[in-house]
Order: C-alpha cells, then sequence, then structure tokens
C-alpha cells in the first residue's frame, strides 16, 4: 500500500531527521519555555528586528502588519504607502529590491505560491488594496546594520519612486 507520492506509511527520512537533529543543537541555549510561551534570548536577530522596527515605525509611509511585540524573533512584516498614501504593490518592491540584490518576499508563507490574497493577512482585516501589498522580511545570522541600512534607504525611494 503507498502513500504520498509513492512513498510507503512509515517511511522515514533520515535527512530530515538528522537535519532536526542538528536544528535542535544549534538553538540549545537560545530559547527557553515559560508558562507555555517560548522565549527567544535576545541575539543577533532580534537585535536587527528591533534595529529595523525603530527606523520604520515613525515613517508615516510604512504601516507594520500584526503586532510588534508578539511576533516571531526572526519576522518583520509592513506595508509600504508611497507619497499619496496609497499601498504600493509587493511586486514593484520586490523587483525594485532585487535590481540592488536585497531579497524580500511578500504575503505570508503559508501563502507564497498563491495567487489569492493570504487568509492571514485577510484575517487581519487589512483593506482590499493593502491585500497584495505586504512586504515580508526574514532576518538571519548573516545580517547586518549596513544591510538594513541599505534596505532602507531603498525603501525610501520606493516611496518617492512608486
Amino acid at each position: 500500500m503507498t502513500h504520498e507520492y509513492s512513498i510507503r506509511q512509515g517511511t522515514q527520512s533520515l535527512p530530515l531527521i538528522c537535519g532536526m537533529h542538528q536544528a535542535l543543537k544549534n538553538i540549545s541555549g537560545l530559547i527557553t519555555f515559560s508558562n507555555y510561551d517560548t522565549v527567544f534570548k535576545n541575539n543577533k536577530i532580534i537585535f536587527l528586528k528591533d534595529y529595523l522596527i525603530n527606523l520604520l515605525k515613525d515613517n508615516k509611509y510604512v504601516e507594520i502588519t500584526g503586532s510588534i511585540e508578539n511576533r516571531l524573533p526572526n519576522h518583520l512584516s509592513f506595508i509600504l504607502l508611497n507619497k499619496n498614501f496609497l499601498p504600493i504593490k509587493a511586486y514593484k518592491i520586490i523587483n525594485f529590491m532585487s535590481d540592488n540584490n536585497i531579497s524580500i518576499s511578500s504575503g505570508s508563507s503559508c501563502s507564497s505560491s498563491n495567487k489569492n490574497p493570504s487568509k492571514v493577512l485577510t484575517k487581519l482585516r487589512l483593506e482590499n488594496n493593502k491585500l497584495f501589498s505586504n512586504i515580508r522580511l526574514s532576518f538571519g545570522e548573516q545580517n547586518s546594520i549596513d544591510q538594513l541600512d541599505k534596505f532602507h534607504t531603498l525603501l525610501l525611494q520606493c516611496i518617492e519612486k512608486f
């Protein structure tokens, strides 16, 4: 009898198991669990996210989506508005950033291959004209303050350009 993709039920993926083992070793000591909450100790990724939030939070053309405090430590998403306070379509910003060697995403990760608006963004009750304008950033240990400063400068150019 076959299961998904012609793989017999119970077949274990040894590479995935080894990868999970290594990932768990890598995060050892970086997170703790308290009262059903996952607590991430201060680290470079949280510092980078907080740094960018501080650059963006007072900009009247940036609408951070979701909670600033209660989000994944490596995640930030927002909607960018142009000078007329209209949302800039995400694909324009993504293409512009890509031309400048910066990788970003749009929507939500659970709907990246879907042409429909993200269910997550819809549940946040975003206006229809903003559902395809959300920018999603993921931070990693390899990112730097210089990269965030460059990203911020390019973001300001997007406000003017689009």
